[in-house]
């Protein structure tokens, strides 16, 4: 049993809560720190949470955070100490770049073992000259882990560090509560779907610039020629919907689109679903999360090349094409029409989590590097 701080302030936080739960089965977790949002929405998990001055703000602005960084410093000094000494803490788990920057070297001052966990989506390359100097200065005194080759191969081509550790993101998959909505009569339909025989679609998304939804209302206009009884479900909200839903109308498809929000519970959609699709340029952790949640639910998935997901999204769970809606609507109708290789990808789909994507085998690995 390891005694253990986790530092996790930035927008991953809470879709990281389980990975931390599964931390505390075997270990001892002394706190969690993080932003003030966040304290009272992990207070479920059991542990001390704590509110830590690290925003934004800071890493944003590298001036302000070089004129705090003598007095930030300081105070995680006597931080670390009293946790050293009074806690008897053997490892420290950091997320963010600020956090890393300010409590990896004291944490080595103090012989606490230090892991930094690498968030998929962070663009290393928009660094600029300090910002990346200083976090490959730090690594050296850090363990690294990501969660894809691609990511791994990111930071070691950037020299970032010289080992990292790739580990396949894990899912608690009975984690499932349901939340009820105005469209809940829609999800529930699922006998009246069978007989009608929908085809029904779904996708999750943020509507910004790293979704392409116009490609996939474009792909589900073509799709109607060989698939009649087809819908599309849309689950989330942001600065774009407004257009897509007028570029659902403009494609005569708006009967066929369902808009359904954000939901913070996606299994009573998923589970009433023939396929999902990742629609997406990058892949942030929140995608990643859907894509395993989806294929726990036994769905093939499809999304794009250029996510680069070779190690989750393979031909014995579904598809990566390249970002075209005829190639899109081509596989979408492959799949509709081929019994046989819609079961093969919708199994490989659930054995993939059962062999890969458990959250408690991810968090023993993590701590075991």
């Amino acid at each position: 049993m390891k005694k253990i701080i986790i530092v996790s302030s930035g927008p991953e936080t809470l879709l990281l809560s389980d990975l931390f739960e599964a931390f505390s089965k075997k270990n001892e977790i002394i706190a969690i720190y993080t932003a003030k949002k966040y304290v009272s929405r992990l207070a479920a998990l059991n542990t001390t949470i704590k509110n830590i001055f690290f925003i934004d703000a800071i890493s944003a602005n590298t001036l302000l955070f070089l004129l705090l960084w003598p007095l930030l410093t300081l105070k995680n000094f006597y931080l670390i100490h009293a946790l050293r000494n009074r806690k008897k803490v053997e490892l420290i788990l950091l997320t963010t770049w600020t956090e890393k920057i300010l409590l990896t070297i004291p944490a080595k001052i103090f012989k606490i073992s230090v892991i930094w966990l690498e968030m998929p989506g962070q663009d290393y390359q928009k660094f600029n000259f300090i910002k990346l100097w200083l976090y490959r200065f730090n690594a050296k005194f850090a363990k690294l882990t990501c969660f894809s080759n691609f990511q791994m191969q990111n930071l070691e081509n950037l020299k970032i560090a010289k080992s990292v550790s790739k580990i396949a993101f894990g899912i608690k998959a009975q984690n499932f509560n349901r939340q009820e909505s105005i469209f809940d009569e829609l999800a529930s339909k699922k006998n009246v779907i069978k007989e009608k025989k929908y085809f029904s679609i779904g996708a999750a998304c943020d509507f910004n610039e790293n979704q392409n939804i116009e490609l996939l209302l474009h792909a589900i206009k073509e799709c109607l020629v060989c698939i009649p009884h087809l819908q599309l479900i849309i689950l989330g909200d942001g600065p774009e919907k407004k257009n897509i839903q007028w570029m659902a109308k403009k494609l005569e498809i708006e009967n066929l689109v369902w808009f359904v929000g954000e939901q913070n519970q996606l299994k009573k959609w998923l589970e009433n679903l023939d396929l999902y699709i990742a629609p997406i340029h990058k892949i942030y952790l929140s995608d990643l999360q859907k894509i395993l949640l989806a294929q726990w639910n036994s769905l093939p998935v499809i999304g794009f090349d250029e996510i680069k997901l070779h190690d989750y999204i393979n031909d014995d769970n579904g598809l990566l094409i390249g970002p075209e809606s005829k190639e899109l609507a081509k596989n979408i109708i492959n799949l509709y029409n081929d019994k046989i290789f819609y079961k093969r990808l919708s199994q490989g789909a659930k054995e993939n989590i059962f062999k890969n994507h458990q959250i408690d085998e991810m968090a023993v690995k993590i701590l075991a590097i």
